[in-house]
């Protein structure tokens, strides 16, 4: 739907009146502006992107561009074509690891690069298809016009704010610059872990965040350093409680880690529910590591600090 919807727009922006046309662009364009500088909320802005600048149906399109490129091949047999189709390919295979989970921020950037060239080629064929009565020169401006709009969207939109990584948290592994917040969270779960190593107690991290058993020279209680969606089966998630049992940590630390990137948001809510409710029947939450919460795509460093529950003595009246 996307797909269609970003080549129906491009269409008939290019089809529209000059007057029209530009104050779409206007209206859109001041959008981003407002977004840019933190006067609008994020779902415009994102709306933006995923239908007319940076759109998730990129794959489908550039399958459509893929298939025409094909078609015109067996049809004329010219070579530019040929460069077509090859170049299509090239985007298209990389672009398998997040096919409709397109952003223009984040890891996908790197797999939708190529995908993203033969896009802007599709956008100036859209151009150049709505409006066949202009001479080539005007479809030429008209066409450097609207992808210069095109690309000054994707800037404000996707050229984000530099961190302020102004914190430093010393680690046994040197100095690593963090947003305050951050680095102010991991030196005390960092502490805590230290801590509870030389009482000879153990700590296991959950769901993910591997780099804390290096920093403070402890291991996991199981082979499995990380649980993020589908790394382990239904069979598995036994034999993860099993090693937990055999294990038996003092404490468990339950990060606040969104794998909204799996299409599984929350250890225990959306995966591995057997796991955390064994969790919940042996331990109970003792404390809080920043502020916990789950209600943001990337949260603040933050964990909840369960303890382990001590068994029950039987009533010896009984």
């Amino acid at each position: 739907m996307y797909a269609a919807l970003t080549v129906m727009l491009w269409f008939f922006l290019a089809k529209a009146n000059r007057g029209p046309r530009n104050v779409a662009l206007a209206i859109v364009v001041a959008v981003a502006l407002l977004r840019r500088f933190g006067a609008l909320g994020s779902a415009t802005p994102v709306a933006i992107t995923q239908v007319l600048v940076f759109p998730i149906g990129m794959f489908l399109i550039s399958s459509g561009f893929l298939a025409y490129a094909i078609y015109k091949l067996n049809r004329i047999a010219d070579p530019r074509y040929l460069g077509e189709a090859a170049f299509s390919v090239f985007a298209l295979v990389p672009a398998l690891r997040v096919f409709a989970t397109l952003r223009p921020s984040g890891y996908s950037i790197y797999y939708a690069m190529p995908l993203f060239l033969v896009f802007v080629v599709a956008i100036s064929r859209c151009i150049k298809a709505a409006t066949p009565a202009l001479s080539l020169d005007r479809q030429r401006r008209l066409g450097n016009f609207l992808l210069t709009a095109e690309i000054v969207l994707l800037a404000l939109i996707c050229i984000s704010r530099p961190t302020q990584r102004t914190a430093t948290l010393e680690t046994t592994w040197g100095a690593i610059r963090l947003v305050p917040e951050d680095a102010g969270v991991a030196q005390q779960i960092l502490a805590f872990i230290s801590e509870q190593k030389r009482y000879g107690h153990q700590v296991a991290v959950l769901p993910e965040a591997p780099i804390l058993y290096g920093f403070s020279a402890t291991e996991a209680p199981s082979r499995w350093y990380t649980l993020l969606p589908g790394f382990v089966s239904p069979a598995q998630e036994d034999a993860y409680i099993a090693d937990l049992n055999r294990a038996a940590p003092e404490y468990i630390l339950l990060t606040a880690r969104s794998s909204y990137e799996y299409g599984a948001d929350y250890f225990g809510i959306d995966y591995d529910q057997k796991i955390y409710r064994w969790i919940e029947s042996n331990y109970r939450v003792a404390g809080e590591f920043g502020n916990f919460r789950r209600s943001e795509i990337k949260p603040p460093l933050a964990a909840l600090l369960y303890e382990k529950e001590e068994p029950r003595r039987s009533d010896p009246m009984r």
